[in-house]
């Protein structure tokens, strides 16, 4: 299980997989900014750092329910708009 599954979602929303497909999408918030664990990497890249990041997960077409990472940022607003580039403009937000 991945260290972000069980975080709750601070927004969720719907998008449309080939404009007709919707699946779930939703940020969550960690306190851990996580490396990429690859020692080529500086790091500023490579290792964990303790600091709140908002990290977008959307469900993977054609799967029972897995959910995938998606791009991550310092905020909230970053996070949502990072989402709405990745998903395109099908992406409709609503509360958490």
């Amino acid at each position: 299980m991945h260290p972000l599954d069980n975080l709750p979602a601070s927004r969720i929303g719907t998008w449309l997989y080939a404009d007709e497909i919707p699946l779930r999408v939703r940020i969550v918030c960690s306190l851990v900014r996580y490396g990429t664990g690859d020692y080529e990497d500086p790091a500023e890249l490579s290792e964990d750092h303790p600091e709140n990041t908002y990290y977008v997960l959307y469900q993977v077409p054609g799967s029972d329910g897995t959910w995938a990472d998606g791009p991550s940022a310092p905020s909230l607003d970053e996070a949502a708009r990072l989402a709405e580039v990745a998903l395109g403009p099908t992406l409709k937000w609503s509360a958490a």
